[in-house]
């Protein structure tokens, strides 16, 4: 009987050390006959910002996002601003912008700006619709809300026109009476890039074969200004 309860002790004594050895402070859940936990790595980085010149699906080209000062030429206001947003869109295809609309996004926020008769090779400073400050901070999105595209022959044998001061003539040189829309930007020769996203039109009724017509249109100025489509 002694016997036997010496080994019944030896028994305890022995399971007794393998569990203190099994869960001994300092070892792994893997040491200890369990299986590790998988962590899943939480991205905590920011939205990477889009760098410029970034080409649009259509084929237009935003170059750079700017600070404006000046005059706000989107609305026919001509108020003065500062420090508006801006983009520069290059057309580097080989028809008109008829129109576009290009949203970006900018700290959770959209800016809209909307460009009318870019020209084939045309640059044009566009200034945010609604008059929104320009942030240094990164862009996250960009991408076109909307474009139309539409070909002009700016000066065919049928029509041709001629500004000087700011006076727009044209002359009808087909065989019928019609009406003429002559399609003007405001233009900054020492940038070569076009301002303001809107653009101005002269429209001169019924004008007979052979005629001379001319208008003073608003805001129109020869040496300021650019014919960019007639039709």
């Amino acid at each position: 009987m002694k016997r036997i309860w010496q080994r019944i002790l030896v028994i305890a004594v022995v399971l007794g050390g393998v569990l203190a050895w099994l869960f001994a402070p300092g070892r792994s859940a893997g040491e200890a006959g369990e299986l590790p936990q998988e962590t899943i790595p939480t991205d905590t980085s920011e939205p990477q910002g889009l760098h410029f010149p970034f080409t649009l699906a259509s084929g237009l080209v935003v170059e750079e996002m700017v600070s404006y000062t000046g005059t706000f030429y989107e609305d026919g206001s001509d108020e003065p601003v500062r420090d508006v947003a801006a983009l520069m869109l290059y057309n580097p295809q080989e028809k008109t912008v008829r129109f576009g609309a290009v949203a970006l996004e900018q700290e959770g926020k959209q800016l809209y700006f909307f460009a009318y008769c870019l020209p084939p090779g045309g640059r044009c400073l566009i200034l945010e619709k609604q008059r929104s400050a320009y942030r240094e901070s990164s862009v996250t999105d960009c991408r076109e809300l909307s474009i139309r595209w539409q070909r002009y022959d700016l000066q065919s044998e049928q029509v041709r026109y001629v500004g000087f001061g700011e006076n727009l003539t044209v002359v009808n040189h087909s065989p019928q009476r019609r009406s003429i829309t002559v399609w003007y930007k405001h233009y900054d020769h020492e940038k070569a890039c076009y301002l303001g996203g809107v653009a101005y039109s002269a429209y001169y009724f019924m004008v007979a074969p052979q005629e001379q017509r001319g208008l003073t249109p608003s805001h129109y100025h020869a040496g300021s200004s650019k014919v960019v489509a007639v039709e």
